[in-house]
C-alpha cells in the first residue's frame, strides 16, 4: 500500500470513530433531553466576583497560579509576573459561559471506548482549579472532539460533560505567555514618585514636590510640565517585544549580570491595610544586557524581581533613556508674573528697583517715578514665559555677565534671582537662575534691564530723587 492509500485509510478509520461517537451521543445510551442542555454552570457555582485564586494545570507543564492582589490579578507560581487581568478572568468567564451539550457516564457504549482514558480525562489533558473564601471547583479537562464540542468532568462528579470548547481553547490551546502583562511599569503615572536612569551620559533622576517634579541629577533644576507629562506617557506605555527566557540560570548569558543600564521607577500610593489606609512605596527596575543578534536593534532585559528574560527594543530605550536636557523647563525663571511684588535689577548702568502700586508699577529710589507698563511686561515675559532655544548643563559664564534680576514676593522676601550674561561674539543672551542650567536665547530678546529702559536716569545722574 503507498503512502496516499495509507493517508485515506487512516482518515476514513477517524471519520468513522467519529462518526460513532456522535451517533451514540445523539441517538445512542448516552442522548438526553433538551432540558438537559445549557449552561453547564451557574454563578453559584463559580462566584466570579469572588475568586481569589485560578490555578492552571497542563499534562507535563508547571502548574500557573494566579491570585488577586491590590494590584489586580498576579501569576504567583512558578514565577511572579504580572498578568493581563482581562484574560486571566475569562478563564472563569468562559467556564461560566461553557454550554452542556450532553453528559454520561464513562465506559464501553455500543462497542466504543467512552472511559474516562480514552477521553483524556484520566489524566486529564489539563485542569482549572478555581477558589474563593468559603468555596472552590475543579474542571477536567479532556480532549477536544468534533463540531466544537469538548469532554469535561467536574472534580467529585465521575460524569463526564460534552460542553463547547472555548474553555478548552484557553485553557490548554493558548500559549500562556499571551496572559502575561507585556508593559514594563504598568504603575507608571499619577502613581510615580521618582524616576532614576543610569546609562553613561544619560543619568539623571527626577522627583515630585505634590503636584510638581523636578530633576534632581544631574542638576537640580525646574522640569518642563508638558515634556515629562509627554515622558511619563512614554514610560507607560513601554513594552516588551518579547519572552526569551524563564527563571534562567545565569544572567551572564544575556548580559545581565553587569548590565549596561537600568531604569528604576518608584511608585506611591494608599493601600488598605487590615481596614487602615496606608501609603506604600514600591521600585520597580529594568536592567539592559547585551543586544540580540549581531547588528541587532533588540537587547536583553530584565525587570528585576521577574524571573522572565525579555526582549526590548531601540525604540523603547530611546524612550526611557532621554536626554535630560529634554526634560528641563526653558524659561529663566519659574516665578509666575502675579506672584511678583517688585524687581531688582542690576547691571553696567547701576542698580534699582521697580514694584507694584496698586495698578501700576513705581521706581521707589527715584521718588516714586512711575514706570512704562508695558517694559516691565515685556521684561517678566521675557524671564518667565519664554522658552529658551537651547539648554546647557555648564557653569554661568562670569565673564560675560551683565546683571542680574531679583523677583520678591508679596511677602517681601526674595523668591527668585536670574543671572545675565550675553555672548560678545554672537550676541545670545544666556540666562541661569542658580540651578545650573544656562538656558540660551536668542540675540533678539528683550531684555530691558537698564535704568533707561525705564525711563529713568542712571546711577549719580541729577535728578536721580525727585
Amino acid at each position: 500500500m503507498d503512502i496516499r492509500s495509507t493517508v485515506v485509510a487512516a482518515t476514513l478509520a477517524v471519520l468513522a470513530v467519529a462518526a460513532a461517537l456522535y451517533v451514540e451521543l445523539t441517538t445512542g445510551d448516552g442522548r438526553r433531553s433538551a432540558e438537559d442542555r445549557g449552561p453547564l454552570l451557574r454563578t453559584a457555582d463559580l462566584p466570579l466576583d469572588d475568586l481569589h485564586r485560578i490555578t492552571v494545570e497542563r499534562r507535563g507543564r508547571d502548574a500557573l497560579t494566579f491570585e488577586t492582589t491590590a494590584e489586580g490579578w498576579r501569576q504567583v507560581a512558578p514565577f511572579d509576573h504580572p498578568v493581563d487581568a482581562h484574560s486571566i478572568r475569562q478563564l472563569a468567564v468562559q467556564a461560566l459561559q461553557m454550554e452542556r451539550v450532553d453528559v454520561f457516564s464513562p465506559g464501553e457504549l455500543g462497542g466504543v471506548d467512552w472511559s474516562a482514558d480514552a477521553l483524556s480525562l484520566d489524566p486529564a489533558d489539563g485542569r482549572v482549579r478555581y477558589e474563593w473564601p468559603d468555596g472552590s471547583l475543579t474542571l477536567n479537562l479532556g480532549r477536544r472532539g468534533i463540531a466544537g464540542r469538548a469532554y469535561l468532568q467536574v472534580d467529585g462528579d465521575d460524569r463526564v460533560y460534552v460542553v463547547s470548547h472555548e474553555l478548552h481553547d484557553r485553557a490548554l490551546g493558548m500559549d500562556p505567555r499571551e496572559w502575561r502583562e507585556r508593559r514594563l511599569f504598568p504603575d507608571a503615572g499619577a502613581e510615580a514618585v521618582r524616576i532614576e536612569t543610569e546609562l553613561d551620559g544619560w543619568d539623571f533622576a527626577l522627583e515630585r514636590e505634590r503636584r510638581r517634579w523636578r530633576m534632581t541629577r544631574p542638576v537640580d533644576a525646574r522640569v518642563d510640565r508638558e515634556s515629562f507629562d509627554q515622558y511619563i506617557e512614554s514610560v507607560a506605555r513601554a513594552t516588551a517585544g518579547g519572552f526569551m527566557a524563564e527563571q534562567p540560570d545565569r544572567l551572564d548569558r544575556f548580559g545581565l549580570d553587569d548590565p549596561i543600564a537600568r531604569f528604576t521607577i518608584e511608585t506611591s500610593e494608599v493601600r488598605d491595610v487590615d481596614g487602615e489606609p496606608q501609603r506604600t512605596n514600591r521600585q520597580t527596575s529594568l536592567i539592559v544586557g547585551n543586544r540580540i543578534g549581531m547588528g541587532g536593534e533588540d537587547y536583553f532585559a530584565m525587570v528585576e524581581g521577574r524571573e522572565v528574560i525579555v526582549r526590548v527594543s531601540q525604540a523603547v530605550l530611546n524612550a526611557l533613556f532621554q536626554n535630560p536636557g529634554a526634560l528641563l523647563d526653558l524659561t529663566a525663571s519659574g516665578m509666575r508674573p502675579a506672584d511678583i511684588q517688585s524687581l531688582r535689577i542690576a547691571g553696567s548702568d547701576g542698580d534699582f528697583t521697580i514694584e507694584r502700586d496698586r495698578d501700576r508699577w513705581i521706581a521707589p529710589e527715584h521718588g516714586g517715578r512711575t514706570v512704562d507698563d508695558e517694559r516691565v511686561k515685556q521684561l517678566l515675559e521675557s524671564l518667565t514665559d519664554v522658552r529658551a532655544e537651547e539648554v546647557r548643563l555648564d557653569d554661568f559664564r562670569h565673564d560675560a555677565e551683565v546683571g542680574f534680576v531679583t523677583f520678591y514676593a508679596f511677602d517681601g522676601r526674595p523668591a527668585d534671582t536670574v543671572r545675565i550674561a550675553r555672548d560678545p561674539s554672537s550676541g545670545q543672551w544666556e540666562l541661569d537662575n542658580g540651578e545650573g542650567v544656562q538656558r540660551v536665547f536668542p540675540a533678539s530678546l528683550a531684555l530691558p534691564v537698564t535704568p533707561a529702559d525705564f525711563g529713568l536716569p542712571a546711577a549719580g545722574d541729577a535728578g536721580d530723587e525727585q
